[in-house]
């Protein structure tokens, strides 16, 4: 009996030291907002996003994009998206690669300073890590994790501006 003991204790005591730390590889999984499901999908952070596209081509993804809380507003010409980045404030703008030459100067005076959300037609030739981009032809959850990403990179740089002042 006191042997049956001794061997169970040394099993959990083992089992204790060897105890997986949960900031493992598969630590997303287990962030709030975050789940192994899906449709389980909660963003982190909600968000008002400016898309540049014909509003009638991406009504189904702007409906997307509010089922997760998100506030988005699309519109189909340079003069409008100026317009609106003037006069609302939104978190990230959803520009097509091609048009951003265009629109940079707008993006970078507006006053929100929005974080930019790239489409590309087809796969960029070199991809490079700080550039958050998405393919046209990419699902709605996949767009949604990359605004998780622009959202949660925003909030990092105003609370360390604010920290900073």
């Amino acid at each position: 009996m006191l042997r049956a003991a001794v061997v169970v204790g040394v099993f959990f005591g083992m089992a204790g030291l060897n105890a997986v730390h949960l900031d493992a590889c598969g630590d997303k999984f287990l962030r709030v907002g975050r789940s192994m499901k899906v449709r389980g999908y909660s963003p982190v952070h909600q968000g008002s996003i400016l898309i540049y596209a014909n509003p009638d081509a991406v009504r189904d993804f702007r409906e997307f994009l509010g089922r997760f809380g998100h506030i988005s507003t699309a519109v189909g010409d340079a003069r409008r998206f100026a317009e609106a980045l003037a006069s609302g404030k939104y978190d990230v703008a959803v520009v097509p690669v091609k048009e951003l030459p265009r629109l940079a100067s707008e993006l970078r005076n507006s006053p929100s300073k929005p974080e930019i959300l790239q489409v590309f037609d087809h796969a960029p030739r070199r991809q490079q890590t700080h550039i958050c981009a998405l393919h046209s032809k990419s699902s709605g959850y996949e767009a949604l994790a990359e605004i998780d990403h622009l959202l949660d990179a925003r909030l990092k740089r105003e609370v360390v501006g604010a920290a900073s002042r």
